[in-house]
């Protein structure tokens, strides 16, 4: 469930495909040996400053399955109103 950011704080959301989901060490949902190390350079840059990034990705993705689920409510309102999306 989405918890809003502590005062003073940002939350971002990152959505893309496999090169965004690789952020989480993962390819499909499973753990890959490609994306070793990913995880930790997502931590000391974008998470130093905007801890506990969201990563909502999935490889194989294309741009208009991302816009379709963005228009059609994958971003939860609250989550949408509080978060920076990128």
């Amino acid at each position: 469930a989405f918890e809003p950011p502590a005062e003073g704080r940002s939350k971002v959301v990152l959505i893309g495909d496999s090169i965004t989901e690789s952020w989480r060490g993962t390819q499909q949902g499973l753990k890959v040996r490609r994306a070793k190390g990913v995880p930790e350079v997502l931590r000391t840059t974008l998470a130093s400053r905007w801890p506990s990034p969201t990563v909502l990705a999935i490889s194989g993705d294309q741009t208009q399955h991302v816009l379709w689920r963005l228009k059609n409510g994958e971003l939860p309102q609250e989550m949408a109103s509080e978060a920076h999306v990128v």
